[in-house]
C-alpha cells in the first residue's frame, strides 16, 4: 500500500471519528445558537427539544454538569440576544429612522449580547 493510500485512511478514520472533548449539549446547543442566529426557526424549536433531552438524560444518568446555568438557560439568553438583534435591524432598516428608539434598542441588543457572553464564561 503506497504511503498516499495509508494517509487518506488514517485521516478518514480520523476525521469520522465524534470528539469526546466536548458535551454532548454543548454541541447541540451550538447548533442550535447557529440555527436560530440564522432564522432557522423550525430546525432550531427540534434542537431545542433534542437540547433539553440531552440535560435530561445527562441529569438522569446522574452526571455533574459544571455550569452555572443549564443549556436550557444558556439558549434562553441566545434567544434573547438574537430576538434583540433582529429588534434593532429593523428599526435601522426603516427609512425614518428614530434615533432615540435606535440608540434604545442598540443599548438593548448590547445589553443581551453581554449577558449572553458572560453566562458562557462562567458556564465551565
Amino acid at each position: 500500500m503506497d504511503s498516499a493510500v495509508a494517509l487518506s485512511r488514517a485521516t478518514s478514520v480520523r476525521l469520522h471519528s465524534p470528539t469526546r472533548d466536548r458535551r454532548l449539549t454543548d454541541q447541540v446547543l451550538s447548533a442550535f445558537n447557529h440555527a436560530y442566529g440564522m432564522g432557522a426557526t423550525e430546525v432550531a424549536e427540534l434542537l431545542r427539544q433534542a437540547l433539553a433531552k440531552a440535560e435530561d438524560i445527562g441529569q438522569a444518568a446522574g452526571r455533574h454538569d459544571r455550569r452555572d446555568r443549564s443549556v436550557m438557560a444558556l439558549a434562553d439568553l441566545w434567544v434573547a440576544f438574537v430576538d434583540a438583534r433582529d429588534h434593532y435591524n429593523r428599526i435601522c432598516a426603516d427609512g425614518t429612522v428614530d434615533k432615540a428608539r435606535a440608540e434604545a434598542a442598540l443599548a438593548e441588543m448590547k445589553a443581551a449580547y453581554m449577558t449572553w457572553s458572560d453566562a458562557l464564561t462562567h458556564a465551565g
